[in-house]
Protein backbone atom coordinates (compact mmCIF):
# COMPACT_ATOMS: atom_id res chain seq x y z
CA UNK A 1 0.00 0.00 0.00
CA UNK A 2 3.16 1.97 0.06
CA UNK A 3 2.06 3.28 -3.57
CA UNK A 4 -1.11 4.28 -2.49
CA UNK A 5 0.78 7.81 -1.61
CA UNK A 6 1.63 7.99 -5.43
CA UNK A 7 -2.00 8.42 -6.21
CA UNK A 8 -5.28 10.38 -4.81
CA UNK A 9 -7.25 7.87 -2.82
CA UNK A 10 -10.16 8.14 -5.83
CA UNK A 11 -7.76 6.71 -8.36
CA UNK A 12 -6.63 4.10 -6.38
CA UNK A 13 -9.84 2.83 -5.22
CA UNK A 14 -10.80 2.52 -8.55
CA UNK A 15 -7.87 0.38 -10.17
CA UNK A 16 -8.39 -3.42 -10.30
CA UNK A 17 -6.95 -5.46 -8.36
CA UNK A 18 -4.46 -6.43 -11.28
CA UNK A 19 -3.96 -2.64 -12.16
CA UNK A 20 -2.98 -2.06 -8.37
CA UNK A 21 -0.50 -4.80 -8.39
CA UNK A 22 1.25 -3.83 -11.54
CA UNK A 23 1.76 -0.11 -9.77
CA UNK A 24 3.43 -1.13 -7.34
CA UNK A 25 5.15 -3.78 -8.92
CA UNK A 26 6.37 -0.71 -11.14
CA UNK A 27 6.75 1.71 -8.60
CA UNK A 28 9.74 -1.02 -6.51
CA UNK A 29 11.30 -1.69 -9.84
CA UNK A 30 11.73 1.93 -10.26
CA UNK A 31 12.62 2.75 -6.88
CA UNK A 32 15.61 -0.52 -7.12
CA UNK A 33 16.57 1.02 -10.30
CA UNK A 34 17.12 4.73 -9.10
CA UNK A 35 19.38 3.25 -6.24
CA UNK A 36 21.00 1.16 -7.76
CA UNK A 37 22.30 3.45 -10.39
CA UNK A 38 22.81 6.19 -7.74
CA UNK A 39 26.04 3.96 -6.82
CA UNK A 40 28.78 4.81 -9.43
CA UNK A 41 32.12 4.41 -7.30
CA UNK A 42 35.74 5.04 -8.57
CA UNK A 43 38.28 3.93 -6.42
CA UNK A 44 42.11 3.99 -6.50
CA UNK A 45 44.00 1.50 -4.87
CA UNK A 46 47.66 1.13 -5.54
CA UNK A 47 48.46 1.26 -9.85
CA UNK A 48 44.61 0.14 -10.24
CA UNK A 49 41.59 2.31 -11.07
CA UNK A 50 38.30 0.61 -10.27
CA UNK A 51 34.86 1.57 -11.63
CA UNK A 52 31.71 -0.30 -10.32
CA UNK A 53 28.48 1.11 -12.17
CA UNK A 54 25.39 -0.70 -10.61
CA UNK A 55 26.47 -4.26 -10.88
CA UNK A 56 29.20 -4.39 -12.53
CA UNK A 57 32.69 -3.76 -12.17
CA UNK A 58 35.57 -2.92 -14.24
CA UNK A 59 39.54 -2.62 -13.84
CA UNK A 60 42.26 -0.56 -15.03
CA UNK A 61 45.72 -0.63 -14.60
CA UNK A 62 47.01 3.39 -14.11
CA UNK A 63 50.70 1.99 -14.43
CA UNK A 64 50.55 0.97 -17.88
CA UNK A 65 48.59 4.51 -18.86
CA UNK A 66 49.27 5.34 -22.22
CA UNK A 67 47.06 8.15 -22.48
CA UNK A 68 44.42 10.73 -21.68
CA UNK A 69 41.71 12.12 -23.45
CA UNK A 70 39.25 15.09 -21.99
CA UNK A 71 36.05 15.93 -24.08
CA UNK A 72 32.75 17.50 -23.80
CA UNK A 73 30.40 14.48 -24.65
CA UNK A 74 27.92 15.89 -27.49
CA UNK A 75 24.24 15.69 -27.66
CA UNK A 76 23.96 15.25 -24.04
CA UNK A 77 21.81 17.56 -21.69
CA UNK A 78 24.47 19.75 -19.31
CA UNK A 79 27.49 18.65 -22.10
CA UNK A 80 28.88 16.89 -19.01
CA UNK A 81 32.77 16.41 -19.27
CA UNK A 82 34.19 13.02 -19.82
CA UNK A 83 37.79 11.30 -19.51
CA UNK A 84 38.80 8.39 -21.56
CA UNK A 85 42.17 6.70 -20.51
CA UNK A 86 43.89 4.70 -22.50
CA UNK A 87 46.50 1.81 -21.49
CA UNK A 88 49.55 0.39 -23.63
CA UNK A 89 47.53 -2.41 -24.84
CA UNK A 90 44.92 -0.03 -25.93
CA UNK A 91 41.89 -1.13 -23.68
CA UNK A 92 40.15 2.01 -22.45
CA UNK A 93 37.96 3.83 -19.43
CA UNK A 94 35.83 6.11 -19.95
CA UNK A 95 34.94 8.09 -16.69
CA UNK A 96 32.40 10.96 -16.71
CA UNK A 97 33.33 14.08 -14.45
CA UNK A 98 30.51 14.97 -12.99
CA UNK A 99 28.05 13.38 -10.63
CA UNK A 100 29.96 13.30 -7.71
CA UNK A 101 30.88 14.76 -4.03
CA UNK A 102 33.32 17.41 -3.84
CA UNK A 103 35.41 15.68 -1.33
CA UNK A 104 35.31 12.28 -3.63
CA UNK A 105 36.60 14.05 -6.94
CA UNK A 106 39.26 15.59 -5.34
CA UNK A 107 40.30 12.28 -4.09
CA UNK A 108 40.01 11.10 -7.56
CA UNK A 109 41.81 13.76 -9.42
CA UNK A 110 44.48 13.57 -6.57
CA UNK A 111 45.23 9.57 -7.07
CA UNK A 112 44.97 10.05 -11.13
CA UNK A 113 47.81 12.78 -11.53
CA UNK A 114 50.79 11.19 -10.15
CA UNK A 115 49.94 8.69 -13.35
CA UNK A 116 48.63 11.19 -15.67
CA UNK A 117 51.77 13.33 -15.50
CA UNK A 118 54.10 10.11 -15.99
CA UNK A 119 56.66 10.78 -19.12
CA UNK A 120 55.16 9.48 -22.42
CA UNK A 121 51.60 9.87 -21.14
CA UNK A 122 49.38 11.53 -24.05
CA UNK A 123 47.29 14.25 -23.12
CA UNK A 124 44.71 15.54 -25.22
CA UNK A 125 42.40 18.39 -24.24
CA UNK A 126 42.21 19.97 -21.19
CA UNK A 127 43.26 17.57 -19.04
CA UNK A 128 45.14 19.76 -16.48
CA UNK A 129 42.17 21.70 -16.22
CA UNK A 130 39.98 18.60 -15.50
CA UNK A 131 42.52 17.19 -12.67
CA UNK A 132 42.32 20.87 -11.23
CA UNK A 133 38.67 19.73 -10.16
CA UNK A 134 37.58 23.06 -13.30
CA UNK A 135 35.57 20.68 -15.03
CA UNK A 136 33.08 19.95 -13.01
CA UNK A 137 29.75 22.05 -13.99
CA UNK A 138 26.74 21.28 -12.30
CA UNK A 139 24.84 23.45 -14.66
CA UNK A 140 24.41 24.27 -18.41
CA UNK A 141 25.60 28.34 -18.24
CA UNK A 142 28.82 27.43 -16.58
CA UNK A 143 30.01 25.69 -18.95
CA UNK A 144 32.69 26.78 -21.76
CA UNK A 145 32.23 27.16 -24.90
CA UNK A 146 35.34 26.02 -25.67
CA UNK A 147 35.24 22.14 -27.25
CA UNK A 148 38.59 21.51 -27.00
Amino acid sequence: MAAAVFLPPPIFASMTAADRSMFIGLTAVFALTALAASRNRLTVHGAELSQRVVLRSRYFRLDRLAGVRVFRAAGRYNHPWQMTLTDSAGGQMHLRLNGYAVEDRKQLMAALAPFVRCPGVQLEGRVDEALAGGLWFPHLRRVPEDDS
